[in-house]
């Protein structure tokens, strides 16, 4: 039986497969592999980002050895292919943990560090990938200037977390990240605003004013079951909250997390959503209240699937909620 090494496709140095090379001062180190072979980097940092996904703490040791500077901030290349930004979203804990000895021990930071601006969006990715492992080692680690309320680009990390975009096969773990948040003392009220124009019912007279458009407890109506949805709410996020959207070409305000909910048929968000709404004696308020469309609650529960940019859950939690 041949064993096939998972890094062939990088036994060709970059100069016989690139006609041109994109950056000459560009360095590409090559390492050794297993069997004896040449490996070699090529444009973008392909090997070592496939050696960070495969957590391949064993090749890593070899390319940082090689490649000491490996782990500095590539403002060239964009943040995608940064090697701790490729462990946090990957969920290569070995790979994290031997990446920041190696840039503590090279880059030798004076008290706390910020991994040169890197650190917060490192978290934000972790959370936001569900990888519970890394969030916990990013907020304890004894150099790393880990803000667990930072807003970076509009989202602190129990929101990037709640935030199911792009990211609906990991729901259970995203849950158990937004729990472990809470329990060290992230905000659940936690919001991104911006101004927007507000014309006042009773007066008729128009004013700015700031608007929520993204909240962590909106995000989980989209998805979240009964206890993380209640627990959200018990720890301080506003189920009465009114939210402005900005959708492709027009903007919709007004909009509840009861409104969200039903677009996304969360029937045990909703639950939970009503029971709070009843408390106040608002329920009939609360399932008839228009949004700046014009549309209720049961009228985004009836168009599912036909909302421009719908968020809703993945088809198979859809379909046990209906």
């Amino acid at each position: 039986m041949i064993i096939t090494s998972p890094y062939d496709a990088f036994r060709h140095s970059h100069r016989s497969v690139e006609p041109e090379i994109p950056n000459p001062s560009t360095e590409y180190p090559t390492i050794i592999d297993t069997d004896g072979s040449s490996l070699y980097e090529k444009q973008f940092y392909r090997l070592r980002t496939a050696i960070i996904e495969r957590n391949d703490t064993l090749t890593l040791k070899k390319y940082l050895q090689n490649a000491p500077w490996a782990v500095k901030r590539g403002h060239a290349l964009g943040m995608y292919y940064d090697p701790f930004i490729v462990a946090a979203r990957h969920g290569s804990l070995n790979a994290l943990k031997m990446l920041l000895d190696h840039y503590s021990a090279f880059i030798k930071p004076v008290g706390r560090t910020d991994l040169d601006g890197r650190c917060c969006r490192v978290l934000n990715t972790a959370a936001h990938s569900g990888h519970l492992e890394i969030v916990k080692l990013l907020l304890d680690h004894p150099f790393l200037q880990a803000d667990i309320h930072h807003n970076y680009n509009g989202y602190t990390p129990i929101m990037v977390t709640a935030d199911a975009c792009y990211c609906k096969d990991n729901l259970e773990k995203k849950e158990a990240v937004i729990n472990f948040l809470l329990d060290r003392g992230a905000r659940a009220s936690d919001a991104e605003y911006m101004w927007g124009y507000y014309l006042d019912p009773i007066t008729g007279e128009g004013t700015q004013k700031q608007m929520p458009i993204l909240t962590a407890l909106n995000f989980a109506a989209e998805w979240a079951g009964a206890d993380l949805v209640r627990r959200l709410i018990e720890s301080g996020a506003d189920p009465r909250a009114k939210l402005m959207e900005d959708k492709e070409f027009t903007v919709r305000t007004d909009v509840t997390i009861i409104s969200t909910a039903s677009r996304c048929a969360n029937v045990e968000a909703l639950k939970v959503l009503l029971d709070c709404a009843r408390t106040v004696g608002d329920v009939a308020d609360a399932v008839s209240y228009r949004d700046g469309w014009g549309s209720m609650p049961l009228h985004w529960a009836c168009q599912v699937s036909m909302d421009e940019d719908p968020r809703e859950v993945i088809a198979e939690v859809m379909e046990k909620r209906v």
